[in-house]
């Protein structure tokens, strides 16, 4: 199998993997597996790159009362 990291419209032999028409449609299998632990990737590849929806955790230590 030919996945390609970091690029979720990479086109392999395998795995059927379309470039989503409208914003918000459900990826293909290629996008998902390509995507997998980076972070904001499968967002830009159903979103586009304008539309980037990367969480920010708080991540600071409080102090408790």
């Amino acid at each position: 199998m030919n996945i390609v990291p970091y690029d979720p419209y990479h086109q392999t032999c395998g795995i059927p993997n379309q470039i989503p028409t409208a914003p918000g449609q459900a990826p293909g299998a290629g996008a998902i597996i390509a995507c997998r632990n980076i972070p904001g990737c499968l967002s830009q590849a159903v979103n586009g790159p304008q539309f980037v929806a990367v969480p920010q955790p708080d991540t600071r230590v409080r102090q408790s009362r």
